[in-house]
């Protein structure tokens, strides 16, 4: 009886082969069409470590938290178009022309821009800055890093936090985003 089941689900196929391959047509033309519209994106990745100075007083594992913390804290202030602003003032060789104008347009462009993240348990920051320009992905983590050094009392508003730069910027060789339409996997960095 099985076997009966089974030879009816290819009998279906045989008889429909042709739907199938429309709608395998179909997606991949989508994705495609998606990969040739949405424009490739180098990706800068470097990494801040952060200390706490006063962290004889507490214990480590205190100490790791608040650092974990103010990692967190520092990855919304990174994100704000406040950020943004300070790493334009701080670097003319960024192309401004990229962010535009309209305030919107900048924040959400911004906001694809860069990535910043916390792993749990760690007392560093990790930053991704993507581009359509490697050399302008390189430009913007080296300004993003410097930012960070020479404000960090401003942008922290602790005193006994220090940042230094703990990997410097490298940017990728090949596109990474978008990641999911590439039909061809490209090594990382």
């Amino acid at each position: 009886m099985e076997n009966l089941k089974e030879i009816d689900y290819i009998k279906v196929y045989k008889k429909n082969w042709h739907k199938a391959l429309i709608v395998i047509i179909i997606v991949f033309l989508v994705g495609l069409g998606l990969t040739l519209v949405t424009p490739f994106r180098y990706a800068s990745e470097l990494s801040v470590l952060i200390i706490q100075k006063s962290s004889f007083s507490i214990d480590a594992y205190s100490a790791s938290k608040s650092e974990e913390k103010v990692g967190k804290k520092l990855s919304q202030v990174i994100e704000s178009s406040y950020f943004l602003d300070k790493v334009l003032a701080d670097n003319l060789l960024i192309d401004r022309t990229y962010f535009g104008s309209d305030e919107r347009k900048r924040r959400k462009i911004w906001d694809n821009t860069i990535s910043a993240d916390v792993p749990a348990g760690y007392s560093k920051l990790d930053l991704t800055v993507y581009h359509t320009s490697s050399s302008q992905a390189l430009k913007i983590s080296h300004t993003i890093s410097e930012v960070l050094i020479s404000n960090q009392a401003d942008l922290l508003g602790i005193g006994d936090i220090e940042l230094k730069v703990l990997d410097s910027a490298l940017v990728s060789q090949y596109p990474q985003k978008p990641k999911s339409l590439n039909l061809v996997k490209t090594p990382n960095f």
